[in-house]
């Protein structure tokens, strides 16, 4: 069943704007349990505007666990959304169920501003995607980082882009969860969205159809380990090691000291004694992750950033390749490794570069990065000097469609032209014979 256009438009009260909608994605019942969704009805190809709207944002606090939700409540109340969206807490006041409503519904930054709170953001529309573990569809919003507080903060609309070619009569579906979670096993996602936004999710990805998502607990394909390697000692042996370094409740929990040096050599050593877990295993994520905080600790630019700039390219190529295999091809994840990864790159001795920018290329890795980031932040692909691609559909203008009927002439709408007047004076004649007295007018 499809809904008419104004069950989807947004009100404007308090912030919050439909700009675009693709003519092919429509709002339609689903069933029971799905409820609403946007299902394509016509083919749309991969990197084309599926959505585009404003947010209405609002200072959600400084704690990164425990979200400020009274100013999204209230919007939902004021634009009448609140009643449109679903709320099973029957014994709670208005307010109350408004703030369940938004903990659901609203985005949050992953990063603050820079007086430590974090911007979040209510959108009408866009709310109304079901979401998926593969999805294909997204967007990018910027981080508070470069904002010193929320009430500077202000980003562009949302836009939501289809990152894979979309077949007529698919659900069109966004990722509710965060970048890192998006390279997660099955039962870490499954846990996330539970607690997050109490489902469980069957999507294509959830029920097997993803075969390499086994290399998220699998071991490096091109690691032959010799004939005396044991694989269940090996994964037992990096599992303490690694529980050493991250878990807390572990007995011999002996995390990195805060000496840079001393941190970055037990991690890359960690690296090396573990080389047969896969590139994209969450040990060996998570292990990424903080050498490359350590070795961009004072940015790209920075004494250490530039120092480190070799490892810390490998690091990032390496990321970029792992998302290049395992996540949607113009998925918005790709386009902070990509950003950092062209400025880390200035910073390298050009022998090393080169061999850099020529494995980035390998299997397309690199040309979908690259559009990825030219589709989700133009602004920072301008800013990072990165060329348009040619091969991104053109994006469609914001606001009213342009004008496409004939073009107007002169006395054409409001008077009748030279040749037409005696025509116009004769068919006003008729008329006044044919127009009944006043009073005669009979209704039956």
């Amino acid at each position: 069943t499809h809904l008419p256009a104004a069950a989807m438009a947004p009100s404007a009260c308090g912030g919050g704007s439909l700009l675009f909608i693709h003519p092919g994605l429509r709002l339609s019942r689903l069933g029971e349990e799905q409820g609403l969704g946007y299902v394509a009805t016509q083919t749309i190809k991969k990197g084309q505007l599926l959505l585009e709207e404003a947010p209405f944002v609002w200072d959600s606090g400084c704690d990164k666990a425990r979200p400020d939700l009274s100013q999204g409540a209230s919007w939902l109340l004021q634009t009448g959304l609140f009643n449109e969206l679903h709320c099973n807490s029957s014994d709670l006041s208005p307010h109350q169920k408004a703030e369940v409503v938004a903990s659901t519904y609203a985005f949050r930054s992953q990063s603050p501003c820079a007086d430590g709170a974090y911007p979040a953001m209510l959108f009408r529309a866009v709310s109304r995607f079901n979401h998926s573990c593969f999805p294909n569809a997204g967007g990018h919003l910027p981080g508070g980082g470069s904002y010193p507080s929320v009430s500077a903060y202000k980003p562009p609309s949302l836009s939501i882009f289809a990152l894979e070619e979309i077949v007529s009569g698919e659900e069109v579906c966004i990722c509710y969860l965060a970048d890192a979670d998006q390279l997660a096993p099955t039962r870490t996602r499954q846990a996330a969205l539970k607690s997050g936004w109490g489902f469980d999710c069957n999507c294509n990805r959830c029920t097997g159809g993803r075969p390499l998502d086994r290399r998220l607990e699998g071991l490096d394909a091109e690691h032959s380990g010799g004939p005396d390697f044991d694989r269940r000692s090996a994964l037992a042996s990096a599992n303490q090691a690694f529980r050493a370094l991250f878990d807390p409740s572990f007995e011999g929990f002996d995390p990195p000291k805060d000496d840079f040096e001393a941190a970055t050599e037990r991690l890359t050593l960690f690296r090396e004694q573990n080389r047969f877990l896969d590139k994209a295993h969450v040990v060996s994520q998570r292990v990424r992750k903080e050498l490359l905080a350590a070795f961009l600790l004072d940015g790209p630019g920075g004494e250490i950033g530039r120092r480190c700039a070799g490892p810390a390219a490998t690091l990032l190529l390496e990321e970029m390749h792992v998302q290049n295999e395992l996540l949607p091809g113009l998925s918005p994840c790709k386009v902070a490794p990509y950003a950092m990864f062209l400025q880390v790159i200035k910073h390298v001795p050009e022998k090393e570069a080169v061999w850099l920018a020529a494995e980035a290329k390998m299997d397309g890795c690199e040309l979908l990065h690259h559009q990825s980031l030219w589709l989700h932040d133009p602004a920072e692909a301008k800013r990072l000097g990165v060329t348009e691609p040619r091969n991104l559909p053109p994006r469609p203008a914001s606001g009213p469609p342009l004008r496409t009927g004939p073009l107007p002439t002169p006395g054409a709408a409001c008077a009748p032209g030279t040749r037409s007047r005696a025509a116009a004076r004769r068919f006003v004649s008729r008329a006044r014979l044919q127009w009944p007295a006043h009073g005669s007018v009979s209704c039956r």
